[in-house]
């Protein structure tokens, strides 16, 4: 099963924290900052793992709410 985890770059250390936590629980845990590789188009990187993610999670804060970035993957998720 696969993870798809969206965040704003200010949460950035919580969703490190939230990545490993599950990836130590033994999902497949897919965040940007660990399943896009060097010199990939980041934006169909991203829509890709969204597309092929089974859980879609977003951080929710005040920076996630007001995140263009966030708001893009939420509604790709949909």
């Amino acid at each position: 099963m696969k993870i798809f985890i969206s965040y704003a770059r200010e949460d950035t250390d919580f969703a490190k924290y939230v990545h490993k936590y599950l990836r130590d629980k033994g999902h497949d845990v897919l965040i940007d900052v660990s399943s896009i590789r060097v010199g990939d188009p980041w934006a169909s990187s991203i829509e890709k793992n969204i597309s092929e993610c089974d859980i879609f999670v977003v951080i929710l804060t005040a920076d996630s709410i007001t995140s263009p970035n966030v708001e893009k993957e939420v509604l790709q998720a949909k």
